[in-house]
């Protein structure tokens, strides 16, 4: 599984301003990584969206305004920031979409999470269900937007608590904060209250910040996660999860891609 905050995909007024080299490096970087799964953040255009999965065919994708998502075209619309899904189409195949937490809009800041379910099918031939929900949290590091991430935080913990024990879900995306400090100095993390119900969830990307791993290199902590509910959680593998080295791969990676890395994580069934 990769989350991965692609900075503006596809906007001619902001990020990147090569668009066509933007969306080259991304097609190359999610072909060359080979995942089941990915979460995007910031897609702007739908047809670069659909020019990158043209260009990899064995992905299915789903973006957050699309009609096929409900709720999803009342709270996303064409030239906005949008979440996104891109799963390989032999693993697991698309069930339901909508969006979720509209009730908290504004402190998603404009972008409550699209909430995907899937069938999955294992390489044995196995098969059992999986639900993703695509986030992308408010941004900043003044006190307002904390408030904000630890009010969206709090409703998503209510929707997750609501659901059955053994449901197998997984929280993917760009969290705009630490899930052990926060970046804003002096306070804890908007998501403490994840961390503290170890019972049901582990954020699985936690290794990441015990380590200090940047996924975004102007900040010290990183801020791209993967919250799974406990059935999930035990399926991780141990060390699986990681930061892309893309910056370092890549010395204008930031300039002609995105300033976040792509974040990892794997599951084993």
């Amino acid at each position: 599984v990769g989350s991965w905050n692609i900075e503006w995909f596809g906007s001619p007024a902001a990020g990147p301003t090569n668009e066509e080299l933007q969306a080259r490096r991304v097609g190359e970087v999610l072909r060359d990584a080979e995942l089941d799964l990915w979460q995007l953040s910031e897609v702007v255009s739908e047809p670069r969206f659909r020019e990158l999965l043209a260009a990899n065919p064995e992905y299915g994708g789903l973006l957050s305004s699309e009609s096929r998502v409900e709720n999803g075209s009342l709270f996303y619309t064409s030239n906005e920031q949008k979440v996104a899904l891109v799963y390989r189409k032999a693993t697991l195949r698309l069930l339901s979409a909508r969006v979720v937490l509209t009730d908290y809009d504004i402190e998603f800041a404009g972008r409550p999470p699209m909430e995907a379910r899937f069938a999955v099918t294992g390489p044995a031939g196995q098969s059992w269900s999986l639900t993703v929900l695509a986030l992308h949290m408010k941004a900043r590091q003044d006190s307002d937007s904390w408030s904000r991430r630890q009010r969206a935080g709090e409703g998503l913990k209510r929707h997750l608590d609501a659901r059955a024990p053994n449901e197998p879900i997984l929280v993917v995306g760009d969290w705009n904060d630490d899930v052990l400090a926060s970046l804003v100095e002096g306070v804890a993390s908007p998501y403490a209250a994840f961390v503290a119900d170890a019972e049901r969830y582990a954020f699985t990307t936690r290794p990441l910040s015990e380590a200090g791993v940047r996924t975004m290199p102007y900040l010290e902590r990183p801020v791209d996660h993967h919250l799974a509910t406990r059935p999930m959680a035990d399926r991780a593998v141990p060390g699986s999860a990681a930061a892309l080295p893309v910056f370092e791969l890549m010395t204008d990676f930031e300039e002609t891609v995105s300033d976040h890395a792509p974040v990892v994580s794997r599951y084993s069934f």
